[in-house]
């Protein structure tokens, strides 16, 4: 249904609706434009008052744009020709955004910026008899003469196996692949690279695929359960030499495939809640991230402070809806594989990751604790290596 307050917002509000009587009286509750501007933009106040929202494709991937940089830009008759105002969002685990504070009846230049690639210049213009706009931005990974690799990870009944573990190891490269068994790489290297799949319970693959400028590979993964041999008693430890090294240290938390056996069917961030010392973030949807034992009021008391911290990662508005907060993330690390590459570090789900999947963890909560290996001034915020099971 719409309504003019509605209207003046480009928006429609829908319900669903069961009629048990015909007779009685049935009273619909629509929200105002005001509540769902202040939904999305909270009740600051802003100088501009429009609202762009949209999604991002990658072009010939089928993965979501996630946490990718979009810009506006725009300059009106107030302003000097050579000064432009800006703002940027970020997307979401779905690839969409959402910017709020852009002005109406003005020609908006919206772009992609990442790593690697670009888009092409999209120009928006908000009509100033309402206050919201939707569009959709292609992004070009190829700008940069790089490959992507990207797929599915499936069983034989093509299953997705989420958190399927995805190396390329001659790259120090890894993934986890997502609830839909979904992966991406992006930035590869032109050359022939290793690429291992793993997870336990299915046979690992091993294999070599040849990369080429501008190329994106898709492909469907399917693993093989694995056969479950009779369990033989050995003395011999499984754990690899540096966590025993680094334990005999002292410094540090280490947890050993005992403790996680007493957490079988619990998620990953329940077993690290239960470490002392250890900060975690429990966010909606049973989401844990790793961050850094420091307030935010001991490293930043302004916004303009965080802005100029590289190892702050600040959340787009959708992500502070689903409870990630204005942090300093850990490196998070898989048989030495950073899965968070990204400057200032964001922040990685560990509950993608099962515990049953897991032989050690190592885990240093402050950067000076941590192995110069593991990250140097980008491991201040804490370190977090994940030794994975290995099935024979």
């Amino acid at each position: 249904m719409s309504t003019s307050s509605l209207d003046s917002v480009n928006t429609i509000h829908q319900s669903s609706i069961t009629f048990t009587d015909s007779v009685e009286a049935l009273h619909v509750r629509v929200p105002s434009a005001a509540q769902v501007i202040a939904k999305l933009c909270g009740t600051a106040n802003l100088q501009y008052p429009g609202i762009l929202m949209g999604g991002v494709a990658i072009r010939g991937d089928t993965v979501p744009a996630t946490y990718m940089k979009v810009i506006a830009e725009w300059t009106h008759s107030a302003l000097p020709a050579s000064e432009r105002r800006r703002r940027e969002a970020r997307t979401d685990l779905h690839g969409n955004f959402l910017m709020c504070g852009v002005p109406l009846n003005t020609d908006i230049a919206l772009r992609t910026q990442a790593d690697s690639g670009s888009s092409a210049v999209e120009t928006v213009r908000i009509p100033s008899h309402v206050r919201f706009a939707r569009t959709e931005i292609l992004h070009d990974f190829a700008a940069r003469g790089t490959a992507t690799f990207a797929g599915m990870v499936v069983d034989s009944t093509q299953q997705p196996i989420a958190g399927a573990q995805i190396t390329l190891p001659g790259l120090s490269r890894a993934t986890v692949a997502n609830e839909r068994g979904a992966f991406r790489f992006s930035d590869i290297p032109v050359g022939i690279h290793q690429i291992n799949v793993r997870q336990f319970g299915f046979g690992p693959l091993e294999t070599q695929l040849s990369f080429a400028a501008n190329e994106t590979i898709d492909r469907r993964i399917v693993l093989s359960r694995g056969v479950l041999l009779e369990t033989v008693n050995t003395t011999e430890s499984v754990l690899p030499l540096s966590f025993e090294e680094n334990r005999k240290l002292g410094v540090g938390k280490f947890i050993t495939r005992d403790k996680l056996e007493r957490f079988r069917g619990q998620d990953l961030g329940t077993v690290l809640a239960d470490v002392q010392g250890v900060s975690l973030l429990r966010a909606h949807g049973g989401r844990s991230y790793f961050l850094s034992t420091r307030t935010m009021q001991s490293m930043c008391m302004t916004k303009e402070c965080v802005a100029g911290r590289g190892n702050i990662y600040m959340p787009n508005r959708f992500e502070t809806t689903q409870g990630i907060v204005t942090a300093c993330y850990g490196l998070v690390y898989l048989d030495e594989m950073l899965l968070n590459p990204s400057r200032p570090t964001e922040p990685f789900d560990v509950g993608t990751i099962p515990p049953d999947q897991i032989e050690a963890i190592e885990i240093y909560p402050s950067g000076f604790q941590a192995p110069s290996k593991y990250g140097g001034r980008n491991a201040m915020c804490g370190v977090m290596q994940l030794w994975s099971r290995k099935s024979h």
